[in-house]
């Protein structure tokens, strides 16, 4: 069905622009009273407070990419959407990241429900990870970070193709949050043997080891070669005491070098098709 009189968010490098289906620019802040002189409908009904709702499109480009097999986000012909996503999506000030998702979910352009899913996923990365930087500081999400983390939480049950994979997916999404919360306090206490032991037994747990392991992405690749490259540091020392910040800063660089350069060579394969590099950050 189509939708009449619709305004479309256009993701383009200049401020955004409401673009009615008839192809007039519209003013976002145009008042519901000068639509309706125009003929158009009232955008912002149903949600009130919150200013009409944003429909993002993809490019043809970007919709064939996302629908091959071994589609890869890395892709020239996805970075322009992934730059605007990152400039207009804003954790603590947007309020469109669930209008993206609906549109994501909705959207008949992409068939493909695995590049779906991982754009939703995503989404959800560019809100978790914003307390990363700051490694001996506590994990905390602001208000409105916070509350798209909620709805985005919501809406993970939209993707897939029945029930039941609808279902894994949202366990997924809500095993990734709450397992990126425990590993930057598994992060924090790295340079202590025994709290970092204390740690992984009292917060997170057996079943927090498994999800890290072997349900997100590129964590089991940087986990062997961390052991890889600190069985070198450790036969380089003098001394078999717990590393020092300087070793790890070490180790850190040496993991961090060898993944990105396995991912642009395209050497690591995820249910069939390239590893992409924020997959790898996040991993390390």
């Amino acid at each position: 069905m189509e939708r009449e009189n619709r305004g479309e968010f256009e993701l383009t490098n200049n401020e955004p622009q409401f673009t009615l289906e008839g192809g007039n620019p519209m003013d976002p802040n145009t008042t519901a009273e000068h639509q309706q002189v125009e003929g158009q409908a009232p955008q912002h009904e149903g949600r009130r407070g919150r200013g009409p709702e944003e429909t993002f499109t993809f490019s043809t480009e970007a919709a064939e990419e996302l629908n091959k097999n071994d589609f890869d986000l890395d892709s020239p012909a996805l970075k322009d959407l992934l730059d605007q996503m990152g400039k207009r999506l804003d954790p603590n000030n947007s309020r469109a990241f669930g209008d993206f998702a609906r549109e994501l979910a909705d959207n008949t352009q992409i068939i493909n429900i695995k590049a779906k899913k991982l754009l939703f996923e995503f989404l959800v990365e560019r809100i978790i990870s914003l307390p990363d930087p700051v490694e001996d500081g506590r994990y905390e999400l602001g208000l409105n970070a916070r509350s798209n983390l909620d709805t985005l939480k919501d809406m993970a049950s939209r993707f897939g193709e029945t029930k039941g994979e609808k279902d894994e997916f949202r366990a997924y999404i809500g095993h990734l949050i709450e397992v990126r919360e425990e590993s930057h306090g598994l992060r924090q206490n790295l340079t202590s043997g025994e709290l970092y032991k204390k740690f992984i037994n009292e917060r997170l747990g057996v079943h927090g080891l498994d999800v890290l392991r072997n349900d997100i992405a590129g964590i089991s690749d940087v986990e062997s070669l961390y052991e890889l490259f600190s069985t070198l540091r450790v036969a380089e020392r003098q001394t078999h005491d717990w590393f020092t910040q300087g070793d790890i800063h070490y180790i850190d660089k040496q993991v961090e070098g060898t993944i990105l350069g396995m991912v642009r060579t395209r050497k690591l394969i995820k249910d069939g098709r390239p590893l992409t590099e924020w997959e790898a950050r996040r991993a390390l």
